[in-house]
Order: structure tokens, then sequence, then C-alpha cells
């Protein structure tokens, strides 16, 4: 059992386990996606399909704002693979977006406005913003923003987790939330 400081200081710093974990997930990954991922016209579309909405109406909402606003290459590609993104398995989702950040950095200035433009028109489609989506955007801002309008990042770090108890007490909250536990009352005591 980690204790607080342990925790906060393996941030970061995958262990064996960590490691052996990751490697297994992208095994599972499909073959195609991961060769798509490191490209900057098909990891624009791995984006798109990541949020398009599983309801059909949704869906045909967000294609047709794509039509709009997206490059038509970029859009063949994505009515390519919409098969296999829609069938993803949730838990690849996060790390094949972290294969993809590379190939977003390539992106030419006109390129990622359009990007962020389509992804910001996927999110709202729906008029709701669903853990996913919130993360997804949130790594986007993070990781390719800096890169786009010259932003430098700013570096946070708190020596003791009590400094951010309620921040980690509410992404807890939320995240138990999200789930179906018989007892989250219990599950957040214990978290807590």
């Amino acid at each position: 059992k980690m204790n607080a400081a342990q925790v906060m200081d393996s941030i970061g710093q995958p262990d064996a386990t960590a490691l052996q974990r990751s490697g297994l997930l992208l095994e599972r990954m499909p073959d195609r996606l991961h060769q798509f991922a490191h490209d900057p016209f098909t990891a624009r579309a791995i984006v798109y399909g990541l949020l398009l909405d599983p309801d059909k109406a949704v869906r045909g909402l967000q294609l047709k704002a794509l039509e709009k606003m997206a490059d038509a290459n970029v859009l063949r590609e994505l009515l390519d693979i919409q098969a296999e993104l829609l069938n993803l398995d949730a838990a690849l989702r996060i790390p094949l977006l972290e294969i993809l950040m590379p190939a977003l950095k390539s992106l030419s200035k006109p390129q990622y406005k359009t990007f962020r433009a389509c992804t910001a028109a996927l999110i709202k489609a729906d008029s709701e913003l669903s853990i996913f989506e919130y993360m997804l955007h949130r790594m986007l801002v993070r990781h390719l923003h800096p890169s786009f309008a010259n932003v430098k990042q700013v570096t946070t770090h708190f020596d003791v987790a009590a400094e951010i108890d309620q921040e980690i007490a509410c992404i807890i909250s939320t995240l138990i939330g999200q789930g179906t536990h018989q007892d989250p009352g219990a599950l957040f005591s214990s978290a807590i």
C-alpha cells in the first residue's frame, strides 16, 4: 500500500507493471489505427472519429458539420475508419490519443485552426459534455495549443496533496459518479 507521498512521486515514472500494462494495451490496438496515428491527416480523422456520438442522429449532425468545415481528405479518411473507431475498446482511446500527438503537432497553423474548430463542433453537437470529451479537449489544449499559439507552459508543483485536496475529492467523486458501484460512499471514503 502506497502513501500519498509515494503516489505523488510515482506520477510520470511508470514502474515495470505499468509499462507491461501499456505494452499489452498497445498489442490490442488495431494495426490500422496504430499506423494511422502517425500521419497528420489520419491522426485528425482518428480524433474526429473518437468524438463521433454513438447516437445516429447526433452523429449525422456531426458529419454534416465536418462536411462544411473539415479538410475533404481528412473527412474521407474518417469515413474509411469510422466503424473501427466506433467499436474501439474504451481502454484503448487514451493510449491512441497519446500516440497521435506528435503527428498533430506537425500540422500547419491553418490546419490546426480548422482542427480546433472541428473538434469544438463535434463536442458541442449534442449540447452535452462527457468526461471523455472534456478529457480529450484538455489533452489537445495542453499538448498542442502551446505549439501553435506561442504560449509558455506553466509548470505547477504541489509539495503535499493537501494543497489540492478539494480538487482531488471533486475528481474522485466525478469518476465514481460515472461508474456503477454498489456503495459509492464507501468507495469515495476509501479513495480519500
